[in-house]
């Protein structure tokens, strides 16, 4: 059974009517419940399509609210990480072989015939830092 819209042309009072789908091409003239005229027609309406269970709106309510409990689950994490003290730092080495300082790294590198332009860089930003230039 589907309900179809009508319109009474006297009174413009709306009204439905429960008929079966195969009674949809029916002739039948349908009395307004209003007035009582019989000149009532049928009004076209967009069907109404719910879609029960999985539809699209629920579906991404449901995964943007997985999505705000994920990410507060993984920014307590990146809060614990962060509290840790561990900040990776860049040691002056060459080739692996580890040195005191970025200048001695430079001076092993040329020794190695290894590019230092890498190193003198670092050298320099050392030197600096130890005349309390740079931070």
């Amino acid at each position: 059974m589907a309900t179809y819209p009508y319109e009474c042309a006297d009174c413009n009072h709306y009204f439905e009517f429960e008929l079966n789908m195969k009674d949809y091409d029916s002739k039948r003239v349908y009395v307004c419940p209003e007035c009582g005229s019989e000149h009532t027609k049928r009004v076209f309406t967009a069907p109404y399509v719910n879609f029960v269970g999985d539809d699209w709106a629920s579906k991404n309510n449901r995964i943007r609210g997985q999505m705000q409990e994920k990410n507060k689950r993984l920014s307590a994490k990146e809060r614990e990480l962060k509290g840790d003290g561990f900040i990776p730092q860049l040691a002056p080495n060459v080739g692996g072989e580890r040195v005191g300082s970025w200048a001695e790294a430079a001076k092993l590198a040329k020794s190695k015939g290894k590019e230092t332009a890498g190193y003198e860089k670092y050298a320099h930003k050392e030197k600096l830092k130890k005349q309390g230039k740079v931070l």
